[in-house]
């Protein structure tokens, strides 16, 4: 039996411009989950407002990992972006950020350390109930977001409809909606 990313993904991927992912089973060793992160992390500034509509440009990670390296990778493959990688020693010497990736073992604490205009995302359990903006959750074969727009509000930042749209939205309240 072979499993294959459901149809809500699939119409993620698209929207986010990584279609070829789409069409692959979720176990095809050329899509780890890593190289789905990355594309995910690559694309989701481009469905994010931020502050003085600004453009983004950096992505920071707090550690080099299997999700970094994919990033890397994709980020040296597309001569269009202005997108630059910075790999920090730790999230307590933040530099200009606008997006900022954690693992699910860097996350402790997110509520209200990080600056204005900076877009969080990690993968930990929780992570956006607790304060964080975007969450990357694994369901089954799949890679599904949730979103806090109440913290994204905060921050100064706006998720686009059509990110909101395939998303599970926690707004300002708490509650799953």
């Amino acid at each position: 039996m072979r499993a294959f990313i459901p149809l809500r993904s699939v119409l993620l991927l698209t929207a986010l411009g990584v279609s070829g992912l789409a069409a692959q089973p979720a176990a095809t060793p050329g899509f780890t989950e890593p190289e789905i992160k990355a594309a995910f992390l690559t694309h989701l500034m481009g469905f994010v407002s931020w502050p003085g509509q600004q453009q983004a440009k950096t992505i920071c990670v707090e550690e080099d990992d299997a999700t970094t390296q994919a990033v890397d990778s994709i980020l040296s493959t597309r001569v269009d972006a202005e997108l630059e990688l910075i790999i920090l020693a730790s999230a307590d010497e933040l530099p200009p950020c606008d997006l900022l990736y954690m693992n699910s073992d860097t996350t402790e604490g997110v509520d209200g350390q990080f600056h204005r205009g900076v877009l969080t995302v990690a993968d930990a359990d929780g992570f956006a109930q607790q304060g964080g903006m975007v969450e990357f959750q694994r369901k089954a074969n799949r890679i599904a977001l949730i979103i806090n727009t109440g913290a994204m509000h905060e921050a100064g930042l706006t998720a686009s409809s059509r990110l909101l749209a395939l998303a599970t939205v926690i707004p300002t309240t708490g509650r799953e909606i």
